[in-house]
């Protein structure tokens, strides 16, 4: 699906949080008053916006919007998109579903989940395909596994923050730690992994 602008998106969070409060869609002047929005034209063109990209599907009534079939039933931990366990890959947030676990661990947007690309982070328990729930955090502590973006781009890594520099350590014998020193590079944690989501094969 087609990639969002940041104020699409809290758009389509608002919808979502209303669904799951009320089981209803909301008004226009709902959404307006959730998104702080004075105008109801205004309203309406981050819906139409989010129709032409797919997200829902616009009715000529006054509680209109319903969820496209591709992000129905959506009401869980969003996935925003792909994160890397061996080479950065580039961070985008991109709506591809959502994971139902809010009763286990919480709710956007303090947790949401990254799926994992690559095996660096094997002996951590964490393998190419897994959803891994973040805890949003600006900061966290030395040793615990994190969602990090250096210069853009999203990895996960065990996180070490000393004088001077940042380390990001796989757990796999395969890869070498990472050592980003002050200045070379921007980094910043998007937070602490807290759990994760596997899909097994046929058993």
């Amino acid at each position: 699906m087609e990639a969002l602008t940041r104020r699409q998106r809290k758009c389509l969070e608002a919808v979502l949080e209303c669904l799951r409060r009320t089981g209803r869609a909301p008004t226009y002047r709902e959404l307006g008053r959730m998104l702080k929005i004075a105008s109801t034209q205004g309203v309406r063109r981050h819906l139409e916006a989010l129709a032409r990209k797919g997200y829902l599907v616009m009715k000529a009534t006054a509680r209109g919007i319903e969820l496209s079939e591709e992000v129905r039933g959506a009401v869980g931990i969003p996935i925003l998109g792909r994160i890397a366990a061996g080479r950065p890959i580039e961070a985008l947030e991109n709506f591809e579903g959502a994971v139902d676990v809010v009763s286990m661990y919480g709710s956007y947007p303090e947790v949401f989940a990254v799926r994992v690309v690559g095996d660096s982070m094997i002996d951590a328990g964490l393998q190419e395909g897994d959803l891994a729930v973040v805890r949003a955090a600006p900061r966290v502590e030395n040793g615990a596994i994190a969602a990090v973006a250096i210069d853009g781009e999203a990895t996960v890594k065990r996180f070490h923050a000393e004088v001077g520099a940042v380390t990001l350590a796989p757990a796999n014998p395969r890869y070498a730690p990472r050592i980003v020193r002050d200045g070379e590079a921007e980094v910043r944690v998007l937070g602490r992994v807290i759990g994760i989501v596997r899909k097994l094969g046929s058993i």
